[in-house]
């Protein structure tokens, strides 16, 4: 199962998502070019998360709709908490593309939070069964972004 499926099997498109606002009638989102030609900056889709801020660097700041405080015990037996606002969500490399496509659908959207968002597994499974479903469908827009390239045909 690709990406855009998962998304799509979390989200019908037709349904509205708190903090999504459909772009309606829009122009096409066209990537920015440097003056060599190069993509400087990937246009953004139609279904792109308001929360969330692509940075210069190509990463995106997302804004939790609903924070979270997750809750775990150390090594050393203390018990730690953690408040989470906001992800900054990184694209992906080859290495961790492939690490996608040997794993079980159902840990996807754990694991692509882990890896975009440098957390480590432990505490992004955390986070991700604490999270509301209107910030778990908007990053999972944003790892569609990172990893389907062009706009989807049909």
């Amino acid at each position: 199962m690709s990406a855009a499926d998962m998304v799509e099997v979390l989200h019908d498109p037709d349904v509205a998502l708190p903090g999504v606002t459909p772009k309606a009638d829009a122009a096409p989102a066209l990537p920015v070019l440097d003056e060599k030609g190069e993509i400087v900056r990937l246009a953004l889709p139609e279904d792109w998360p308001e929360q969330a801020k692509q940075m210069p660097d190509g990463s995106v700041e997302m804004q939790l709709l609903f924070p979270v405080t997750v809750r775990y015990q150390d090594a050393s037996g203390q018990v730690k908490q953690e408040k989470y606002t906001s992800l900054t969500l990184r694209r992906l490399n080859g290495k961790q593309m492939r690490m996608f496509r040997a794993i079980d659908p159902d840990d996807l959207p754990v694991k692509a939070l882990a890896e975009m968002s440098g957390i480590g597994l432990g505490r992004a499974e955390l986070l991700h069964d604490r999270m509301d479903s209107a910030d778990i469908a908007a990053y999972l827009r944003v790892w569609r972004f990172f990893t389907t390239p062009g706009r989807r045909a049909g």
